[in-house]
């Protein structure tokens, strides 16, 4: 498994936010089919489902980059002298 650098951080934000700003551009489709009919989409409505996307690639990074820091960390931890396997 690869470390987590800033580098796969910033790829991973990227990838995420790309991820669901087009599962946001399917979803908002298809409930305006199902509501109005049609679809309407303006400049406003594309940014806004990018900052909304951003935001949630975002989480969904740091959540991963926390989860690797810890399993780094429980990797390099020496294993206690009192522990029962």
């Amino acid at each position: 498994m690869k470390k987590m650098t800033p580098s796969l951080f910033i790829l991973s934000v990227l990838y995420c936010t790309g991820c669901f700003f087009i599962l946001g551009i399917i979803i908002r489709t298809f409930i305006e089919i199902k509501n109005l009919g049609a679809v309407d989409f303006n400049i406003d409505k594309i940014i806004h489902l990018l900052k909304m996307s951003g935001i949630a690639g975002f989480c969904a990074s740091l959540g991963a980059w926390i989860f690797a820091k810890i399993d780094d960390r429980k990797k390099t931890e020496p294993p206690s002298s009192n522990s029962k396997t």
